[in-house]
């Protein structure tokens, strides 16, 4: 008899946040999944099969799957089995919510584990935090850094029911070998917009040190990379199910075997038939490293996602971003252009030396000057694990205490120049501004017919999220829905009835922002495409036109040729006439050439008649 596998149950959850009504934000349709969860499922599901245990894996994304513990519980809870539930991927703007899970999920009897760029960011700089260690007081494990080679430990001590209260490993693992591949799982894929999309990082860390950033005090500030080997073999695993990737690497430009990569890719693409695109993040000098941009364009790369932060040189160098210089800006943009590629910059605004002109200014020199087919506007936060935040500690300076604000777009500091309503109004004028009509017109008509729908698409979903749900796009999906009973605890559970007046307001205006963004669409679909479309058209028509005019000329002229030489042959029949009429004249009425010559002069006439009225057709026709 087969001995029978142990069992693990396995539920992650990758939690969305709050709303400022404490209702939960999720959508009937996301855009892009979330790379953590397919990490992580491809790497459970590897160490179980390595270990010779049984595991049940279950993903829920929050930003389209509203997570309620009780329900999740009674769908995947299996008696006899021990269940771990990991809250994953959790962002500082995420952990209230996160908390408010586990510690539901811990009162369910499941052992609850919390991980992500908060847990990491805060242990790296700041060691245990008060709310840190308020999660181990109440038996909820943390884990801190990069699971690979720490997955079987972490399943074993879940068999064991049984996990520690802190998994915090110093070194960071070495990606050069053999994990296991992200993984899609398609009941999960299918909630998004774009179920054929994949994620990968190929590389971790950064080589930068930017004050506001956390990856390189959570990944390190240098570059450790997957080998090209195992990107060919993920791609060619998941290919065509996978066209479209999101290649996640905090900086692509600096993973030292870029080279490979692209060269793999592009041999896939020419002499296979195996045509990925996809997107990437990089730096603003990147597009002076030889051949990088022309092995991206024909490696597929469809867009470039770039750091530009900010116009004014202070602010850079105030954020020890010395690798952005201004002289790059518009030279980096054209450079991408060339190829083909979209550019979607990144800008922040609430640095120390902006305020509410200069932000106003600089926004207008990136849309008319510096000219990126997309841009996303963050206001500066202050995040755990972030030299910036580290710094603010130490000097005593006020931080907002409700984590959930730490989104980017809310004022989570005090800005030096601007009231935080000031800084928040500028901040949303720059998202209105630059996705206005007029702007994505600009963008739209500087755009290739290759990339143009692409633009289309995420302008789309940018301004839907700007101007329909007024939101950050990337905490924004398509058409909000919010459930009544999960609400943030502070907040109070609204009666049915309140819930479905504010829902029925909530949908009625939603509704209609809607039915005005297909309209503004509409219109600059036209004043683009269509325009340029119909120019195309009208071009192309002209040149047939004047082809079919051309020929029809030369055929006229070959014909006026004709009927002149016949014109000159007719001018015999006035010499037919006159032999008839003499004959005539003498009596000779039975003379055969008399008929004859009649009847020749005739047709000869008749003939003339009608050379002479071609001749003028034509004529007419050539002049017109």
């Amino acid at each position: 008899m087969a001995r029978e596998l142990p069992r693990l149950n396995v539920i992650l959850v990758k939690p969305s946040k709050y709303d400022d009504d404490g209702y939960v934000i999720h959508h009937v349709r996301g855009v892009l999944p979330s790379n953590t969860l397919n990490a992580l499922n491809g790497l459970f599901r590897d160490a179980a099969q390595k270990m010779g245990i049984t595991i049940e894996m279950h993903l829920i994304d929050e930003t389209v799957q509203l997570v309620v513990p009780e329900r999740v519980m009674r769908k995947w809870a299996i008696p006899g089995v021990p269940t771990l539930v990991g809250l994953v991927g959790v962002q500082t703007n995420q952990f209230p919510r996160a908390v408010d899970l586990a510690r539901r999920f811990k009162k369910l009897g499941a052992m609850v584990i919390i991980g992500g760029f908060h847990v990491s960011g805060s242990l790296a700089l700041l060691g245990l935090t008060p709310e840190l260690q308020q999660l181990r007081e109440e038996g909820i494990s943390l884990f801190a850094g990069e699971i690979e080679g720490r997955t079987e430990e972490l399943l074993t001590d879940a068999l064991h029911g049984k996990l520690k209260s802190i998994y915090w490993l110093g070194e960071l693992p070495d990606l050069s070998k053999e994990w296991a591949a992200p993984l899609v799982d398609d009941t999960v894929a299918r909630r998004f917009m774009l179920p054929y999309a994949g994620t990968m990082d190929t590389s971790r860390g950064c080589v930068f040190k930017c004050s506001f950033c956390t990856i390189i005090h959570v990944q390190g500030n240098s570059m450790r990379y997957r080998s090209p080997e195992l990107i060919e073999k993920h791609v060619r695993e998941h290919y065509p199910r996978i066209k479209h990737y999101f290649f996640t690497d905090d900086n692509m430009s600096r993973n030292p075997r870029w080279r490979e990569i692209f060269e793999r890719l592009i041999q896939m693409r020419e002499q296979e038939g195996i045509r990925i695109t996809f997107m990437m993040q990089v730096d603003v000098p990147s597009y002076r490293i030889p051949d990088f941009v022309d092995l991206a364009a024909r490696a597929g790369c469809s867009q470039v996602f770039i750091g530009l932060e900010s116009l004014n040189p202070d602010n850079l160098k105030a954020a020890s971003k010395g690798q952005n210089k201004l002289n790059f800006f518009e030279e980096m943009i054209q450079a991408w252009h060339r190829y083909g590629i979209a550019v979607h910059t990144s800008y922040i605004i609430g640095f120390p030396f902006d305020t509410v002109e200069s932000v106003r200014r600089d926004i207008t020199t990136l849309m008319e000057v510096v000219q990126p087919d997309q841009a996303s506007f963050f206001m500066l936060t202050p995040l755990p694990g972030s030299v910036d935040h580290l710094e603010m500690t130490k000097r005593g300076e006020w931080m907002s205490p409700d984590f959930n604000e730490y989104d980017s777009f809310h004022a989570a500091q005090n800005h030096p120049n601007m009231t935080r309503e000031e800084w928040f109004n500028v901040y949303r004028e720059a998202w209105r501004r630059f996705y206005s009509v007029e702007n994505l017109i600009k963008v739209l008509n500087r755009a290739t017919p290759e990339s143009y729908w692409g633009i289309f698409k995420n302008a789309v979903w940018y301004a839907y999220a700007t101007h329909c749900e007024e939101a950050h796009p990337m905490i924004t999906s398509f058409w909000r829905l919010k459930g009544r009973t999960e609400r943030r605890p502070t907040f109070p559970i609204e009666s049915r009835l309140a819930y479905a007046w504010r829902r029925t307001k909530d949908t009625v205006v939603l509704s209609w922002r809607v039915v005005q963004l297909i309209l503004m669409f509409e219109k600059i679909w036209r004043a683009t495409w269509l325009t340029k479309r119909t120019a195309e058209w009208r071009e192309s028509v002209a040149q047939v036109k004047e082809a079919q005019v051309q020929r029809q000329q030369r055929a006229i002229a070959r014909a006026v040729a004709f009927f002149t030489y016949l014109h000159l042959r007719m001018g015999q029949s006035r010499e037919a006439w006159q032999d008839a009429w003499h004959l005539l004249k003498r009596g000779k009425l039975w003379h055969p050439r008399l008929y004859l010559s009649s009847i020749y002069g005739t047709m000869l006439g008749v003939s003339e008649l009608m050379t002479r009225g071609w001749l003028f057709l034509m004529n007419l026709v050539l002049e017109t």
